[in-house]
């Protein structure tokens, strides 16, 4: 007899999908920040994972970015509630964060035939060289500096779209600062370059009377956006928005030692309990506010669950009705020797 490998290998290409691929994004991603691009230029942000925490006065906050563009050059602007400093960040940041979170795998055996795995694989990630962007420069301007900002972006060669004009005149009111980074990306050796693809992880600090991610300057289409938060419990949507929003926890729990030198810095001090959400954004005419976060009534631990079938086998056919037909025919013959022995008894 023998135990089948067809499920154990499905589950394992699925994992590794799961670590090394790249999707597709429908809907667009949310945001928090706007894209500024040459005359006659498009770039949107494919897809946008996040990370953030908060030591009581300072926020952490990294972006991981993927673009569609026809232009190699544009900027990122990001507003936050102060002057943000651009820190280094490990490349695999999140990658470390996407294994740390895959489904826990149970494997259960199927005598009688076996269906395919069952679970859903994590959100997928994809690192390559040719991926990455040039060293960033950053530009900093106060809520007071909005029209300069604008008046920089002009002289260089880049516009916003007028939505994204629109919420930079809100923050501007707020007394926010922005931050305006240029991103291009190195020549190619496979066609004209472009910004399409992954960007390099950007790392911003700030302080904040409060953890926040900036998304009211996000697009007007329906919009999905995954965020890992750091902190010393597990934690919750408290904007007023997080109602009219489809928000799902799909991990929560307390990460152990990485080697991931950014991972440990933001986990210091007891920071170390990790909150995944997938955040859906159906109707973006809704969306009034920032994402701001607080402390979940418990630190109940999240965990997706990856089922492995495993078909038993033996002879290359399920085990369970190989082992049970004779088993079955012979308390047949019993049965029928039974019933022969009580009809020859005499009356």
């Amino acid at each position: 007899m023998r135990i089948a490998v067809a499920s154990r290998v499905a589950v394992a290409a699925a994992i590794l999908s799961a670590v090394a691929g790249l999707g597709a994004a429908s809907p667009a991603a949310a945001t928090g920040g706007a894209l500024a691009v040459p005359p006659g230029r498009q770039a949107s942000i494919a897809t946008e994972t996040a990370l953030l925490s908060w030591d009581g006065k300072r926020e952490t906050l990294v972006f991981d970015l993927n673009l569609l563009a026809d232009t190699d050059n544009a900027v990122l602007v990001v507003p936050t509630p102060s002057r943000a400093s651009l820190e280094p960040v490990a490349e695999t940041t999140f990658v470390d964060l996407n294994r740390l979170t895959l489904p826990e795998i149970v494997t259960e055996r199927r005598w009688f035939g076996a269906g395919a795995p069952t679970g859903a694989s994590d959100g997928p990630y994809q690192t390559t060289l040719e991926d990455l962007t040039g060293p960033l420069e950053t530009f900093h301007f106060t809520g007071a500096q909005l029209a300069d900002m604008r008046t920089w972006l002009a002289a260089t060669g880049y516009a916003l779209r007028p939505e994204a004009n629109t919420a930079l005149d809100e923050y501007g009111r707020d007394g926010w600062s922005f931050v305006a980074i240029r991103l291009t990306r190195p020549g190619s050796t496979t066609g004209t370059p472009s910004l399409t693809g992954r960007i390099d992880p950007i790392r911003l600090s700030f302080a904040t009377e409060r953890p926040v991610y900036p998304m009211r300057i996000s697009g007007t289409a329906p919009q999905r956006l995954q965020l890992y938060v750091l902190s010393d419990h597990r934690m919750t949507r408290s904007d007023p928005d997080a109602t009219t929003q489809t928000v799902d926890v799909e991990f929560a729990g307390r990460i152990a030692d990485t080697s991931n030198p950014t991972l440990t810095g933001m986990a210091d001090s007891g920071r170390n309990y990790l909150t995944k959400m997938s955040v859906a954004i159906t109707d973006p005419s809704n969306r009034t506010t920032d994402f701001t976060f607080a402390a979940a009534p418990t630190d109940d631990e999240v965990r997706g669950r990856l089922t492995v079938l495993e078909p038993v086998e033996f002879l290359g056919m399920p085990a369970g009705p190989v082992i049970l037909a004779p088993a079955t025919a012979a308390a047949a013959l019993v049965l029928f020797a039974l019933f022969r022995t009580l009809r020859r008894q005499p009356k």
